[in-house]
């Protein structure tokens, strides 16, 4: 517990110690965005237009071939490493 008090002390903000990374609510913009892209059918698992447009982004970015996996958090990105 010292270590986390001195941790809460340097970081005045800090209020309650350290959570979870998806503690929060969504956005307006997120919110916005999700309705946006749930309208219609789509195709499944990686397929679907909106993660093909972000591996051809990365792809461009990074200069390679890749393949992504979209996660809601943190955690959940953390699991598949």
């Amino acid at each position: 517990m010292k270590v986390c008090n001195q941790i809460t002390e340097m970081l005045p903000g800090l209020r309650g110690g350290f959570t979870s990374d998806n503690i929060a609510g969504a956005s307006s913009e997120v919110l916005e965005a999700i309705v946006a892209c749930s309208a219609g059918a789509a195709q499944p698992y990686g397929a679907d237009k909106h993660t093909i447009s972000v591996e051809m982004r990365l792809a461009d970015i990074f200069e390679c071939d890749l393949r992504v996996s979209l996660v809601p958090t943190g955690s959940a990105a953390s699991a598949l490493a």
